[in-house]
């Protein structure tokens, strides 16, 4: 049909496959102005000829689509890539480039269209966009500051301020214990009833089960009677315990604890003391179901005791299954089913707080070690380490630790009360004399280093660690570039009346400033006034003071190989004898004439401290001792032999059945860490400290936690890993533990002897196996269980293995005698005796092989061989009780330390 005139199409743009006009114009999308001055500047526009027309996004909606570049004088390529081209069509119609109109117009019917409007877009989605001459924007336009508002700005409310950092999050009624501990519910079985519901344990008669189920329906029966006549006696007479029915009981719980434990933990019967009881509960013949929760409530004890007779190879066989479930649910990673079992079943609360550590469970593990175990330290490192900061400021302000406060008042950004904190510490470290730790905390904690020196200052001359004050106050002036300061105290240090002990010091703190100050104008005057200083004390030393002077003196001066030998011509000159006031006890049976042992040189800490333990790590060695029941530490460089002291701020009550037991736990492969364990029989009277070498004469201790009330012997195989045995209601129980503290395996056997026996159990350990003595007996323990029991003849008074990386051998310790034995052939008829006229003799074994043993009246060295021994060397008469023997790197030396705080060194 053909189209008349009147008829109108609307007009359209459609694509063209191609480009058919120059590009005149350039259109940018979206609405960001920012993105639009971007492009802009990226191209080669001349910006100020640009003129900007921003596009709506429909008729209804004005906000931006985009803008439309348009630049009279543009070039061909404008470099805007992120645009659409535009070309011009008559006077000012722009289209996209690859676009044509629909139907095709001429150029009188565009001019038309264009009307009066300055300008034209068509835009393929929002179609003819008009524009007018005042609609066009320069770049300069959209850079404009909005217009001032005359706006009253005084009526503003201050809101809300956050704190820079959340500091803690608590609740507004805090639960109680109970109720936290109460949240721990686990899905340990799910049947209800009592065991006899259960299926019988294999080759149980059915004909007896059935007539004890009918048993059990009368006993109900009669139980129901005497609730309804108030508990007549004239009924009936109050039940009686059948230990048939018992025993059937216990069977079977061991067979459900080994086919279904989650159900037979249910029923399991707690391995407890029933002291802890008030009077005697009405006795039962059957287990019943019991709450498998781990709640404290449970532990109070006060409830009457229904005990069951047990044999003891059926308790030891129960308690074993129990701490294989243990340990079970510790390797699934349900700790508080662990600790369930541990607290409840076993009555170890000791383990039972570590599960619920080792499950992070910080709050009821806090509470445990503060209620139950009287380990108030550890439970405040648990709340510190829930993130429990407020609850774990509290407990550490109870101990008195301020420097932890401080530390965890720093840690919620509460500066003011962290030096508050800090304060208290520094105060109280300077009132229990340990003057470097105030020091160090007045310098590191609250940046007063003025204040640091003046504290280490105050502790020379008249304080045990006088010498170690003033060399910490040596490199502190170092540090700040103080060397004036320094070069004056040297002179006031040179020119100073001492006394005779402290002689010595002064020459070694001299020596050091020679050695080791940063600045060459001090040791330039250190070295001459260490010669002034010499020479005014050679000629009262006696002769270990004049070896130490003049190795002193050659170590000035290395090179100096006429200095040297001069040295050596004056020590070896004649001397007059001495005369000994000490006449050593006689050694029982010493062979008439053997080889000697060669001295190697000796250290010597305080003769005050009884010392019984010392262990050398890192390049150092360490002894813990006590002085009027306070614990000290001693330690020294094994490159200079030069000792130092402290007090660790810990003392036993008194009075006290014995003297708590030390014990080091050297791991080899831990260098910056010592743990060093205080333990025996009763409360308050163990700690655990980790020492942490700072430098070779500054140390730092930190609460540790394993041993606790009931720990009897400690000890640490090569890989690190930490034995632990508890004593308790005649029970020796063996934990291994980790460096995270995590419970791995524990086992028991039962202990021979009373719990105060002069013998006290002690143990072993190797990388597969532990051996622990308790009394005569032996016992070989490998995959946490008890593998092997060996009896003696005497019982064991200690218990040593050989050094790592050489022949396992085992040597074991009686009132007279020893016997050495090979791991793999533990048997009495293996084991060789050695050192057989020695009471009381101290063994260890040194790196190269060699076992020793010593007492006060001297000592043998023995070669061992694959199954052999034989003597070796002898060692002189000693004037004190030795406590230990040290193995030193070298194969062929050794150590022996002493309780009067010598340490001498041989070589054979």
């Amino acid at each position: 049909m053909p189209i008349s005139e009147n008829t109108q199409l609307p007009l359209t743009a459609r694509f063209a496959g191609r480009a058919v006009r120059k590009a005149a114009a350039w259109f940018i999308p979206g609405d960001d102005i920012a993105v639009w001055l971007t492009e802009i500047a990226r191209s080669d526009l001349d910006q100020a000829r640009v003129k900007l027309r921003v596009l709506p996004s429909g008729v209804q909606d004005r906000s931006p689509l985009g803008v439309l570049v348009v630049c009279d004088e543009a070039a061909p390529t404008s470099g805007i890539t992120r645009s659409i081209p535009y070309g011009r069509i008559g006077k000012s119609i722009f289209v996209p480039v690859d676009a044509e109109l629909f139907p095709p117009v001429s150029a009188s019917e565009l001019e038309e269209l264009q009307g009066f409007q300055d300008l034209l877009v068509f835009h393929p989605r929002v179609g003819l966009v008009a524009f007018e001459s005042n609609d066009a924007l320069r770049i300069a336009d959209l850079l404009q500051p909005p217009e001032r508002r005359h706006v009253e700005w005084g009526l503003a409310q201050p809101g809300v301020k956050f704190a820079s950092r959340l500091q803690s999050i608590v609740a507004e009624m805090p639960p109680s214990a109970n109720e936290l501990l109460e949240q721990g519910r686990e899905d340990i079985g799910d049947r209800q009833g009592e065991l006899d519901q259960l299926p019988p344990a294999p080759g149980e008669s059915r004909v007896r089960e059935s007539a004890e189920q009918s048993g059990g329906f009368l006993k109900r029966l009669m139980d129901g009677l005497r609730r309804m006549f108030g508990g007549s006696e004239r009924l009936m007479a109050p039940p009686k315990a059948d230990e048939s029915l018992r025993n059937r009981e216990l069977r079977r719980l061991l067979h459900l604890l080994a086919e279904n434990p989650d159900e037979g933990l249910k029923y399991a019967l707690p391995l407890e003391n029933p002291s802890a009881h008030r009077g005697q509960a009405e006795p039962s013949n059957v287990l019943g179901e019991r709450d498998t929760n781990f709640n404290l409530s449970g532990l109070r004890g006060g409830g009457g005791s229904n005990a069951w007779t047990i044999d003891h190879a059926s308790f030891m066989q129960i308690q074993q299954r129990y701490r294989e479930l243990a340990a079970r649910e510790m390797n699934l990673g349900k700790y508080r089913r662990a600790a369930y079992i541990f607290a409840h079943l076993l009555a170890d609360l000791s383990s039972a707080a570590g599960a619920l550590k080792a499950g992070r469970h910080w709050q009821e593990a806090a509470v445990l070690y503060r209620d139950k175990l009287n380990q108030p330290r550890e439970a405040a490192k648990c709340l510190a380490d829930g993130g429990l900061l407020s609850e774990a400021i509290v407990a550490y302000e109870e101990l008195g630790e301020f420097e932890t406060v401080g530390d965890l008042y720093r840690t919620l950004d509460d500066e003011e009360r962290a030096m508050t904190a800090y304060e208290k510490a520094a105060s109280s470290q300077s009132s229990r004399q340990q003057w470097r730790e105030a020091a160090r905390i007045l310098e590191v904690k609250l940046k007063r280093p003025d204040a640091a020196l003046q504290t280490l200052e105050a502790a020379w001359p008249g304080d045990n660690a006088a010498q170690a004050c003033l060399k910490e106050k040596f490199d502190l002036l170092s540090r700040l570039g103080r060397f004036d300061d320094v070069r004056s105290r040297v002179l006031t240090l040179r020119d100073e009346s001492l006394p005779e002990p402290l002689r010595g010091a002064r020459v070694e703190l001299l020596s050091y400033n020679a050695h080791h100050s940063p600045d060459g104008g001090v040791r330039e005057l250190a070295t001459d006034s260490t010669r002034i200083a010499i020479a005014r004390d050679l000629p009262v030393a006696d002769s270990k003071g004049e070896t130490f002077l003049i190795n002193t003196l050659r170590g000035l001066a290395h090179g100096d190989a006429l200095l040297g030998r001069d040295a050596e011509r004056f020590l070896r000159r004649p001397r007059k004898p001495s005369v000994s006031m000490s006449v050593p006890s006689k050694r029982v049976g010493a062979p008439p004439t053997r080889k000697q042992a060669n001295p190697q040189g000796f250290i010597a800490l305080a003769y005050d401290v009884e010392w019984s333990q010392f262990v050398i790590h890192s390049g150092c060695l360490f002894a813990a001792g006590f002085r009027d029941r306070e614990l000290v530490l001693g330690f020294a460089s094994m490159s200079t032999l030069k000792a130092d002291l402290r007090k660790l701020n810990w003392r036993y009550p008194s009075p006290v059945h014995q003297t708590p037991r030390l014990a080091f736990l050297a791991d080899p492969h831990a260098p910056d860490s010592l743990p060093l364990h205080v333990f025996g029989y009763g409360r308050e009277r163990f700690a655990n400290l980790n020492i942490k070498p700072d430098a070779a004469a500054m140390v730092r201790v930190e609460p540790l936690p394993n041993a606790g009330e009931f720990t009897v012997a400690l000890t640490v195989a090569p890989g690190g890993l930490i034995w632990v045995a508890d004593l308790k209601y005649k029970l020796l129980t063996i934990h291994c533990v980790n460096r995270e503290q995590q419970c791995l395996l524990s086992t028991s056997v039962e202990h021979q002897g009373d719990p105060i026996d002069f013998c006290q159990p002690c143990m072993h350990a190797r990388p597969d196996q532990l051996y622990i003595a308790d009394g005569p007996l032996l016992h070989e323990i490998r995959d946490g269980k008890l593998c092997q029991t060996t009896t003696f003849e005497r019982p064991i008074h200690s218990i040593c293995g050989s050094t790592p990386f050489s022949l396992a051998r085992v040597a074991i310790a009686f009132d007279q005698g020893a016997q050495i034995f090979w791991p793999g052939s533990l048997s009495r008829k293996d084991a060789v005796p050695f050192a057989s006229d020695m009471e009381n003799p101290v063994l260890g074994f040194s790196a190269g092989g060699h076992a020793i043993a010593v007492n006060r009246g001297g000592g043998e060295v023995f070669q061992v061989g694959a199954r052999d021994i034989e003597h070796h060397a002898t060692l002189p008469a000693f004037a004190a009780d030795p406590v230990a023997i040290l193995a030193l790197p070298e194969p062929n030396r050794f150590g022996v330390a002493f309780k009067d705080g010598e340490v001498r060194f041989f070589e054979v």
